[in-house]
């Protein structure tokens, strides 16, 4: 076979894999995931760690609703947790989806209870911290789901707690100096690190928990005086979230931040024409965040990783991968899977409805390396052909 035969039939084999196997624009996705019956505004809050499960809330002007939803089940309601029509609004979700926490009126006491939802048990309460009014909130869970952090009314005021089914619920004080306040936002895979917000002698400030150093403070971006923590990476090591210029819990001039133990706190920066940005979901390996930029009325999700920086999430969907939103704005990113590659949240949808959705941004897929590796072959072959037949004697 000539030289240009065997690159021929190459290039065909490569199509003919890729046509097979698909690629990455082919694996990428984006889709509305609906409305539960009877409402009219729905919102992704959470992910399972593989991406196949979303938590998320369904609502109308008067109640609502925590579903799951799935590509094989669609969104299911988990329904009234007395059946008195009262409430529950789930806020995250443990790594094989089984797993559900957030706030709801589950024993008919005080203003919300912080939940643990299973299949088997439906809703628990979970209680709350003495000494305060009855009021609690379940912000994150663990992997195994096993540990639900948040925030309680306390004897002064809202405590962050650590709630185990050993321990019960546990408050971890506040930062030194200052009134006394603190949340828990989020916590790692296993349960040991908690970040979150805390009042100190500063203002406002993002806070990291362990069992050996309890709440130790992350600081400030430069030129700021406010920090909270939102979200942390599986093992603990990244932590994001935003840096304020002043006390509100939403200011107007906040910036996007990635905080290690060896780099400190860093600024993601805005998205372009936007002054305003908050980071609130990061992979497991710390290298992938998504949040929101923008003023309150006019927010723009985002995505970053340290070679692209941060960028318009709904940009990348549609430029790079030629998928088509025409109709939809994506304002709100809640969460993110393990690897990156499943992205979930609310926006407007065509029809101008809030609705939760679901994006896919898939990895180099192994086609291609497949291809690459076939064509790495093949030229290695020709080079050996060559060079062998270089060497052979001269037959005149």
């Amino acid at each position: 076979m000539s030289g240009h035969h065997q690159i021929l039939a190459s290039a065909m084999l490569c199509a003919s894999l890729a046509m097979a196997f698909g690629n990455t624009s082919q694996g990428a996705r984006f889709e509305g995931l609906g409305f539960l019956p009877g409402t009219n505004s729905s919102r992704a809050k959470g992910i399972s760690a593989d991406g196949s499960v979303v938590m998320g809330i369904g609502s109308n002007s008067d109640s609502n609703e925590t579903f799951i939803w799935t590509r094989e089940g669609g969104m299911t309601g988990l329904g009234d947790p007395t059946g008195v029509d009262t409430y529950a609004s789930a806020r995250a979700i443990s790594a094989d989806g089984s797993v559900l926490i957030g706030q709801g009126s589950i024993s008919g006491v005080g203003v919300g209870e912080a939940f643990r939802w299973t299949a088997d048990q439906g809703f628990v309460g979970l209680g709350y911290l003495p000494g305060g009014s009855f009021s609690s909130n379940a912000l994150d869970v663990s992997a195994d789901g096993s540990v639900v952090v948040g925030e309680s009314d306390a004897a002064v005021n809202s405590e962050a707690f650590r709630w185990t089914a050993d321990g019960g619920m546990v408050g971890l004080g506040d930062l030194p100096g200052g009134s006394v306040s603190s949340s828990a936002m989020a916590v790692s895979a296993d349960g040991s690190k908690v970040v979150g917000r805390s009042e100190s002698e500063s203002g406002r400030e993002a806070f990291l928990w362990t069992p050996d150093n309890g709440m130790v403070g992350l600081g400030v971006l430069d030129g700021f005086v406010t920090s909270s923590a939102h979200s942390i990476s599986a093992d603990g090591s990244v932590v994001v979230g935003s840096s304020g210029r002043d006390n509100f819990d939403f200011p107007f001039l906040n910036q996007a931040f990635m905080w290690t133990a060896d780099g400190g706190m860093v600024g993601l920066g805005y998205l372009p024409g936007t002054e305003k940005s908050s980071a609130d979901a990061v992979s497991a390996d710390g290298s992938v965040v998504v949040g929101t930029s923008g003023q309150s009325l006019s927010p723009e999700a985002f995505i970053w990783d340290a070679t692209h920086g941060m960028r318009n999430l709904q940009d990348v969907l549609t430029d790079e991968f030629g998928l088509n939103l025409t109709g939809w704005t994506l304002n709100s990113v809640y969460d993110i899977s393990d690897d990156g590659s499943v992205i979930v949240g609310s926006g407007r949808n065509p029809l101008g409805e809030s609705e939760a959705w679901r994006a896919e941004i898939p990895e180099p897929s192994s086609v291609l390396l497949l291809v690459s590796g076939l064509i790495s072959l093949f030229a290695y072959g020709r080079g050996k052909r060559r060079r062998a037949v270089n060497v052979l004697p001269s037959s005149g």
